[in-house]
């Protein structure tokens, strides 16, 4: 009896794993679809590479997760790769463990700090979180998460905010800034969506982006 037991969890153990590879590989692709489908229409992934290299640093072996983030950086508007730059930013792809570096209770993918944005090798997905840090860059630039204007938005929209299931959409409408740097991030890939269910959120990104 104790054996059929110790047959049965290990059996729905390994169901349980098996779905959960299922789920993550079926994440992977919709996700390579969503950037695949994107046209670069801000810039050219050809020449990111070259003309930005000196503000990337890369401590991985991962080519992969590389190529993604040359992807992800090639949507993002020259203005802002630009202003970033002037101001001495730094994208660092590192292999350490961010939840440590920073001492947070989340498992973190990027961090935005010290004008430089920090990406984990370790976490999934970790190169999307580019263009959301480079919305924490525009608010800090700017201060625009405790604008009066914008903090009344805030108020007004977080709860409207969709995002894809596999995000905790909870962590981002926390605070202002959270909720300023997804949004950031919605505009760029979802902007369609953005606009739909929280309008005035997307004329203020859209605002921020052109007055870089």
């Amino acid at each position: 009896m104790l054996l059929k037991k110790h047959i049965f969890k290990v059996k729905l153990v390994m169901l349980s794993l098996f779905f959960l590879f299922i789920c993550t590989v079926k994440i992977e692709a919709y996700r390579d679809n969503e950037i695949d489908n994107l046209k670069p229409h801000y810039n050219q992934i050809e020449g990111l590479e070259y003309n930005y290299e000196s503000m990337i640093e890369v401590d991985s072996d991962n080519n992969e997760k590389v190529l993604k983030l040359y992807k992800y950086m090639s949507l993002i508007p020259n203005n802002v790769i630009n202003e970033f730059a002037e101001n001495g930013g730094k994208i660092v792809l590192t292999q350490d463990s961010l939840q440590e570096r920073f001492i947070s209770k989340y498992a973190l993918a990027g961090v935005y700090f010290d004008k430089t944005i920090y990406l984990s090798d370790e976490e999934n997905w970790s190169e999307q979180s580019l263009i959301h840090e480079m919305g924490h860059f525009i608010s800090d630039l700017y201060n625009d998460t405790s604008d009066n204007v914008f903090l009344d938005i805030y108020a007004n929209e977080k709860n409207y905010l969709k995002l894809n299931s596999d995000k905790d959409i909870n962590y981002y409408i926390k605070n202002s800034d959270e909720y300023f740097a997804q949004c950031f991030e919605e505009f760029i890939i979802n902007p369609d969506r953005l606009l739909k269910n929280n309008f005035r959120t997307y004329k203020y990104i859209r605002f921020c982006i052109n007055r870089v």
